[in-house]
């Protein structure tokens, strides 16, 4: 799978926010004499030859920290990056792309213009973009390998951000539209998420996961208690896959929905509200929350929001940067960075 993190080109394609060196100036050895201290540097120091074999391990953990934001190269999604990226506590954040020229050219822009808190020291993180189509099972393969060989294994944090929605004023009937909305929205996030659920595992306290959600995925789009059963806590991830399957084979039948919403998108955020809640409890070494960012201008909404994709992107944000366990691994729903009824 490509990926835009060629090591040494790293920097010149894409970035990293300036960080200003506190190292000492270099002193120029002639040969013999480099070479007598670079023997005396890896026999006489054990420590320090394993802090040159191991660059990644530093006594400052947050400085190694890496997150992933799906859907990054454009709206909500680049916003969340950018935040990320500014809040000086990653060295690394990932713009996670169905196209890998867009992305790319999101990282240039965003290393353009992204500077930190004036408050804060520069954070010297490093933007990086790489191919996933969430919805393609082969992509979401590629990419965590592509990852693993690139960073190692372990994740701080993913945010999952990549959907999709039909156009109001699209043509395609709406049983038509239901497999692929819940396959992306749903299953693509299911499926990433475990994909990278052992890196984020690894990396120990404090990793999560943030799911960008939405309130058209409320319990009560549901049209019967049976129904709002099967979402408000389900056994197991394939018994959820399951009530999400029943929906859209309703909705393939000539439109009838027995008792679901009719609202595909609706359905796919409620399936996803649904999963985080379900994984907080399956998987409680990992922070598990949800998010809706309201609605906002993005290419997405047609550009008919009140809010700005950066006001959007801030609750998401926020969830993969706070300290407070009791946000970030409640599995709760989240908007306006407060906990919400779901």
């Amino acid at each position: 799978m490509p990926c835009i993190r060629e090591e040494a080109k790293t920097a010149a394609a894409v970035g990293t926010v300036p960080k200003e060196s506190t190292s000492p100036p270099r002193r120029h050895l002639p040969t013999p004499l480099l070479l007598l201290h670079l023997f005396a540097l890896l026999f006489a120091n054990p420590a320090l030859v394993r802090a040159h074999a191991l660059p990644r391990e530093r006594t400052d953990m947050s400085r190694n920290k890496i997150a992933i934001v799906t859907g990054a190269n454009q709206g909500i999604g680049y916003q969340i990056a950018k935040q990320i990226a500014r809040s000086g506590d990653f060295a690394t954040v990932i713009l996670a792309c169905r196209r890998l020229d867009a992305g790319v050219a999101a990282a240039r822009e965003m290393m353009t213009t992204t500077t930190t808190a004036s408050s804060t020291p520069s954070s010297g993180c490093a933007v990086e973009a790489m191919e996933l189509d969430i919805s393609v099972p082969k992509s979401i393969a590629d990419f965590a390998s592509a990852f693993a060989n690139a960073h190692g294994d372990r994740l701080d944090v993913l945010v999952n951000n990549a959907a999709m929605a039909f156009k109001g004023h699209d043509p395609t009937p709406f049983g038509l539209q239901s497999r692929p909305t819940i396959d992306t929205n749903y299953r693509g996030t299911v499926g990433i998420t475990g994909a990278l659920l052992p890196y984020l595992k690894r990396a120990g306290p404090g990793s999560r996961v943030v799911n960008v959600a939405s309130r058209s995925g409320a319990l009560r789009i549901l049209r019967s208690d049976e129904k709002r059963g099967l979402f408000i806590r389900p056994e197991s991830v394939e018994a959820l896959s399951g009530a999400m399957d029943a929906f859209v084979a309703d909705a393939e039948a000539m439109g009838e929905r027995n008792g679901f919403a009719g609202t595909n998108y609706g359905m796919s955020k409620c399936g996803v509200i649904a999963y985080t809640a379900l994984m907080s409890r399956l998987c409680p070494e990992v922070g598990w929350s949800a998010m809706c960012p309201g609605h906002c201008a993005t290419s997405m909404s047609s550009w008919t929001g009140s809010r700005t994709a950066a006001e959007g992107a801030d609750t998401a944000a926020w969830l993969a940067t706070t300290d407070d366990a009791s946000a970030y691994k409640s599995g709760g729903f989240f908007a306006d960075r407060a906990r919400v009824p779901w």
